[in-house]
């Protein structure tokens, strides 16, 4: 069963909101056995939008579309609707009484321009909706499954769950979907795929994507079978090749982010951390403490931003920064150490660099970044070359700070 999903709303195109219906619509579909074949998005014009629906009637089984269902004139789904199905607008009394209770619970005055929300087409069925005003639509048309959802990104999701989910979980029968997650940092898209090339030729009934992030490279392997147990052992095929190419470089299989996986490794060795950070300016410590529990390994967290913060609270001589400079191995180094000595716990991780955009020399340019280790038997740091975004160079300073703490635990 294929499906496409329409999202209509000039603010989309305008990059003034950000499409997150159509990724959690296509995430839902796909759980249950549902292919997305396509997504489209156009603005409140109805040449657009009947073209996107005449479109979709030739490539999928299942159309959904969200937006346009408000009470205002450029809410134009309903009306296209209407013409798409040679329909007229037929006024639902209950769905006007619901509307109204909803306004009277609220307390206030229902506005005339609501009672729109009421006005269906002919052969249309109304999705009613639990968190707002605009009912949702389902009709079938040439043998096609329309669904027409609220933009409102609440109101889509819970039709989506309590109608279109069950509804169509039920149609797709047994066919079975399953997919997993790899998580990589330190390495670029071409340079991991050059590490899996092979992996198509291997396992050709898995499809193998690639989906960089700011923070590392995501592999996702997925299948579609009729099998439980054949999709399952494909799966773990993949999974076992990407392992075995890749897993220098993945620091999660089940999809869990850096700062999770570092907490269970210093939970299973019962080790502690502190970090001084300079350029990050205490995003290491932000991202180690938004996991739950990590008061247990946690110690404490340091921002030594400027030279003098650096030597009167982390101990690090003025010569050696005079001699090496603020953003150098060594400076990272005695941070690493300070921050260890002064919070007495296991481990200590620095971070020192130039964010940017300025303040960078043809010796050390915009987006050099020194990371330091200290535990009782180790002092080590890592040097790092990002690029000349501030933000940027930020989050990627301290993910690859936890990644070489991540990598130093699974040796010691």
């Amino acid at each position: 069963m294929n499906a496409t999903i329409i999202s209509i709303g000039n603010e989309l195109l305008s990059g003034l909101t950000v499409n997150s219906n159509a990724s959690f619509i296509g995430e839902k579909l796909t759980e249950i056995g549902v292919q997305v074949v396509r997504i489209d998005t156009v603005g409140d014009d109805e040449s657009f939008i009947l073209s996107a629906l005449n479109q979709a009637i030739l490539d999928s089984d299942v159309i959904v579309i969200t937006g346009g269902l408000g009470p205002t004139e450029d809410d134009l789904t309903k009306p296209v609707i209407a013409k798409f199905l040679n329909a007229e607008m037929k006024y639902h009394p209950e769905v006007y009484a619901r509307i109204e209770r909803l306004f009277l619970k609220r307390g206030k005055t229902m506005p005339l321009s609501n009672r729109n929300q009421a006005e269906l087409p002919d052969r249309t069925e109304p999705i009613p909706n639990s968190m707002g005003t605009a009912p949702g639509l389902k009709f079938l048309h040439k043998k096609k499954q329309f669904y027409v959802l609220p933009g409102v990104p609440k109101e889509m999701r819970a039709m989506v769950e309590r109608v279109i989910v069950p509804e169509l979980k039920e149609r797709a029968g047994e066919r079975i979907f399953l997919s997993q997650t790899f998580k990589t940092t330190g390495i670029s898209e071409s340079l991991l795929q050059d590490k899996l090339h092979l992996f198509s030729k291997l396992i050709p009934d898995v499809t193998l994507a690639y989906l960089p992030q700011l923070t590392g490279v995501v592999l996702r392997v997925s299948l579609y079978g009729d099998s439980e147990s054949r999709c399952k052992e494909q799966l773990q095929q993949a999974g076992e090749y990407i392992l075995e190419q890749a897993g220098d470089v993945i620091y999660s299989a089940e999809g869990e982010e850096i700062e999770e996986v570092i907490g269970h490794l210093l939970s299973d060795r019962n080790l502690t951390i502190s970090v001084a950070e300079s350029c990050t300016g205490g995003l290491i410590g932000h991202m180690l403490t938004n996991v739950p529990g990590s008061s247990d390994y946690f110690h404490q967290g340091v921002i030594a931003y400027s030279n003098e913060a650096k030597t009167e609270l982390l101990h690090v001589p003025p010569s050696l920064i005079k001699k090496h400079g603020a953003v150098s191995a060594q400076t990272a180094e005695a941070m690493a150490v300070g921050i260890r000595e002064l919070s007495g716990s296991d481990i200590g991780i620095s971070v020192t660099g130039i964010a940017g955009p300025g303040g960078g020399t043809p010796e050390k340019p915009v987006g050099l970044v020194y990371i330091g280790y200290s535990s009782v038997d180790k002092t080590i740091s890592e040097k790092h070359l990002f690029w000349k975004d501030r933000l940027l160079n930020k989050t990627r300073s301290a993910v690859a700070a936890l990644d070489l703490l991540r990598k130093q635990l699974l040796i010691s």
